[in-house]
């Protein structure tokens, strides 16, 4: 039998305090926590015992030592020291104990009996690598071999057994800590998928708001300005606010090549700034109280604000056709509202939006939280009311909740998974135990020990499916509790004969199972039975002996103990798991600020590969004089720019891999008098590779076009994949189909001068 443990023993991984992710390391603290409180409590028990006792050794000395084990152990629980300082303390305390007992049913060798308990589970479940492993077996071996070898009232027989329950105790801790690492590890694996996931998911998030705003902004300055100047801008505003503008643009289009946002933060005094063809009416709070207003607004909001108005105000002058336009600014309890009105034509507001609306206003307002109502019937004039709260700042960071994952549930399932383990292992140690202790014995302690497992198998299967007991159940935990105790009391006679072998610890599974699935009311309730059984036990035997008394009530002591103990730890695990958790969220914040700000920069990078460069040198121009605002190729070139900026603006925000390659596809095509036009949706390309790849199939396909011929590119989701579609002029051949992922399938058809090129990326 022993060798088939040492075996078993042999094959238990070790698993190092501290590994994993949040569910692992939470147990590890929770438990060595646990374990480190559970010996500074009994050692203060044993402390009582000793002082009330009477010791070979000393009382004061052995109240000292043991007020010095608790004081290491408060100190490891602090972070002064390593554990193996204090179990080793503990071992050699446990010695002392047991040779100053007077005799083998000795209150002290009972209470020591527990004190060696405690140590095999805390070296087992503290010290968990595999060269340390052994520790408790090579204590256990070495107190049995002095206490044999010095006092006269230990005998090798009973001496072994110490070694059998040793070795007993770290197999079943060992075999529940892997059952419980198991669990802790998988939870720790669904937690790192699912952040993986929902860091992606926020790091495309931002990185599509961000290009947003840089293609609103884009369109609220550069286009706009482009489109006036095409428009003959000049017959209606100053040449010099014209070219004003045009040299603020600039600054916008340099910063997108430069790979950062080109326009300093606004303020809301500026709303309507330089906006021409119109006269613009303000009404509302004054300078002073939008200076006042604009420090206690996140940047973004006041970004949003002002760009959402001044693109109402610009829709007003160049579509409606408007002549006045009247600015309201208030501030309505914990929200501030921006108010446009026009007078010009209006237009259905049921009716579909354009990219002006959608995008630099709805789209802007809704990436900082804020909303929009927009009022217009034909010939009445148009409202757009803007409004977001003070306090508000939108989703522009993450948040904890973001990140967050399910703190009670990893909670739950560890705690209810180690009581579990903890019951059902109290039962089996049980039997062992007394099977050693005591061969070919039949004894109330097995009794009580079937009891205990009888109401553990009826609690398993009645919690199997709702985690919780039905009341008759709960009445049945409850009863058996003093019950159980009561038959172990009488498996050593009560208190007269083989106290050492006294196993009460066995019924305290039933209270474990009430707190762990809830019933805290039910589990008080036996507490309160088993005290008041202990008292009516000690009591009657006090009668004939002191030390019967003192047996009893430091035999209920384990059960109660471990009680309040599981109480705490439960505590520990929800706090630690909690304390864990929100380490983790900080970490995964700062992944995503990093992570984004690294994908943001490669989104802009696409601004780069459009080849603005051309929007630049016209703006230029304009703004330095060197080109005349009415010059007919001048307004000509600005138009076709216009027009190129546009078909960019339309490239989808959120599938900035894939825009990236489809600017510089339209930039080769206008490099090489091909006309391409893409349509696209939100779906971006599953990583940086397959963006490439599709990349580069447009480019090739545009490479080979001649000067004036048309290509058609659609990029779009289906349930089999996404699909791209490349219609235009016969390429000729294949090439860099061969590179392409085998998942995808890829087909062409050639119509007349026309050749289709279809793949679905899987």
């Amino acid at each position: 039998m022993v060798d088939r443990l040492l075996k078993l023993l042999r094959t238990i991984r070790a698993t190092g305090l501290g590994d994993g992710g949040v569910a692992s390391r939470s147990v590890a603290e929770s438990l060595r926590r646990a374990m480190l409180y559970g010996l500074v409590g009994w050692n203060v028990l044993l402390a009582a015992v000793v002082a009330v006792g009477d010791p070979r050794i000393s009382p004061l000395l052995m109240v000292a030592l043991h007020l010095l084990l608790i004081v290491v152990a408060v100190g490891c629980l602090r972070g002064y020291g390593g554990i193996e300082v204090c179990l080793a303390l503990g071992y050699g305390l446990w010695l002392v104990d047991y040779l100053a007992a007077r005799s083998m049913d000795d209150a002290i060798t009972l209470a020591a009996c527990w004190l060696g308990n405690l140590l095999y589970m805390g070296s087992a479940i503290a010290l968990t690598h595999r060269g340390r492993t052994w520790f408790p077996i090579v204590g256990s071996v070495t107190v049995v071999a002095v206490l044999v070898t010095v006092s006269p009232v230990w005998r090798l027989e009973e001496a072994s057994a110490f070694v059998v329950t040793a070795l007993t105790i770290v197999v079943v801790v060992r075999v529940a800590m892997t059952s419980l690492w198991g669990l802790a590890e998988q939870a720790d694996l669904n937690i790192e998928q699912l952040e993986e996931e929902r860091q992606e998911q926020e790091v495309l998030r931002r990185t599509g708001d961000e290009s947003a705003e840089d293609a609103r902004l884009l369109h609220d300055t550069v286009v706009n300005t482009l489109g006036a100047v095409a428009n003959g801008v000049s017959t209606v505003d100053r040449a010099d606010v014209v070219r004003a503008r045009c040299r603020g643009d600039l600054r916008v289009v340099e910063g997108l090549l430069e790979g950062r946002r080109g326009q300093a933060s606004r303020r809301l005094t500026e709303i309507g700034d330089g906006i021409a063809g119109v006269e613009l009416v303000r009404t509302g709070l004054t300078g002073s109280d939008l200076d006042e207003l604009q420090d206690v607004l996140a940047p973004e909001v006041v970004d949003a604000l002002v760009g959402s108005a001044d693109e109402a105000i610009r829709n007003a002058g160049k579509h409606a056709r408007a002549e006045t336009v009247r600015l309201d600014l208030a501030r309505v309890g914990s929200e501030v509202i921006v108010t446009v009105v026009d007078d010009g034509v209006g237009f259905e507001a049921d009716a579909s939006a354009g990219h002006g609306i959608e995008r630099s206003i709805r789209g802007r307002v809704a990436a900082v939280g804020g909303k929009v109502d927009i009022a217009s019937r034909p010939g009445e004039g148009t409202r757009v009311t803007i409004s977001s709260s003070v306090s508000g700042g939108g989703p522009t960071r993450t948040s904890a909740a973001d990140l967050a994952t399910d703190v009670d549930g990893i909670s739950g399932r560890l705690i209810r998974r180690a009581c579990w383990l903890l019951s059902v292992g109290a039962v089996v140690v049980g039997f062992v135990i007394e099977a050693a202790n005591r061969p070919g014995q039949l004894t109330w302690t097995y009794a009580m020990l079937a009891l205990v497992a009888s109401c553990l198998g009826i609690a398993g299967l009645a919690s199997r499916r709702t985690g919780r007991l039905p009341a008759p159940v709960v009445a049945l935990l409850v009863a058996a509790f003093p019950v159980g105790f009561v038959a172990a009391v009488a498996g050593i006679d009560f208190g007269r004969t083989e106290v050492i072998t006294f196993q009460a610890i066995g019924i305290s599974s039933l209270i474990l199972i009430l707190l762990a699935l809830g019933h805290l009311r039910a589990a008080l309730t036996a507490g309160a039975l088993l005290v008041g059984t202990t008292a009516v036990l000690s009591a009657v035997m006090w009668a004939d002996s002191a030390s019967y008394g003192a047996v009893v009530v430091v035999g209920a002591a384990p059960s109660l103990g471990l009680a309040v103990g599981w109480w705490y730890f439960e505590k520990l695990v929800v706090r630690v798991v909690a304390e864990s958790e929100n380490a983790r969220v900080l970490a995964a914040q700062a992944s995503v600020e990093v992570a984004s700000r690294r994908e943001i920069e490669a989104a802009r990078r696409r601004w780069g590969t459009a080849s603005l460069e051309r929007s630049a040198d016209l703006l230029r121009g304009l703004g330095t004089g060197g080109l005349d605002l009415d010059d007919p190729g001048v307004r000509a070139a600005c138009g076709a720019e216009e027009g190129y900026l546009r078909q960019l603006l339309l490239l989808s925000p959120s599938s900035y891999r894939m825009s990236g390659w489809f600017a510089h596809a339209l930039a080769a095509a206008r490099s090489r008098g091909v006309r391409l036009t893409i349509r696209s949706g939100d779906q971006d390309a599953p990583d940086d590779a397959a963006a490439g790849a599709i990349g580069g199939l447009v480019l090739r396909s545009v490479a080979s076009a001649a000067e004036g011929a048309d290509v058609t590119v659609g990029w779009f989701p289906t349930t089999a994949g996404t699909r791209l579609i490349i219609v235009g002029p016969p390429t000729g051949d294949d090439a860099g189909e061969s590179e392409l992922p085998p998942s995808w399938r890829v087909s062409r058809t050639v119509l007349a001068d026309q050749e289709v090129a279809e793949v679905i990326v899987a």
